[in-house]
């Protein structure tokens, strides 16, 4: 019996996951010409943007698990100085700084790695 799971964010790789560690047969679907669902990745030039969630934080033990599974790596969030960002009229903008992400983890490479 073949198993169908539909799409491929995370709620579809991981049982597509499961499935192929137990070698059972299942076809996994996905309208995107990519799968991550809304992890997207982009790099430009040296660097590598995520243009979807990013961060991870201590106290979510499965996605540390996926991680530690796929051999990925993880660094701390740099959480010292100014955020700065483009609003949607293209006006420069001064945040309230990185330190509200001080604690939390990016991935190596990005989170759709």
């Amino acid at each position: 019996m073949k198993t169908l799971v539909t799409g491929g964010d995370l709620s579809g790789l991981a049982p597509a996951n499961a499935l192929e560690a137990q070698e059972r047969d299942y076809a996994l679907v996905e309208a995107r010409d990519r799968f991550g669902g809304r992890m997207k990745t982009i790099k430009l030039d040296d660097g590598t943007f995520d243009m979807s969630p990013a961060w991870l934080w201590p106290g979510q033990p499965r996605i540390a698990a996926m991680i530690n599974a796929l051999v990925l790596t993880k660094f701390d969030q740099y959480a010292n100085g100014d955020l700065m960002f483009e609003d949607e009229q293209g006006r420069a903008q001064r945040g309230r700084g990185f330190s509200s992400m001080e604690g939390s983890w990016r991935l190596k490479g990005g989170l759709a790695r």
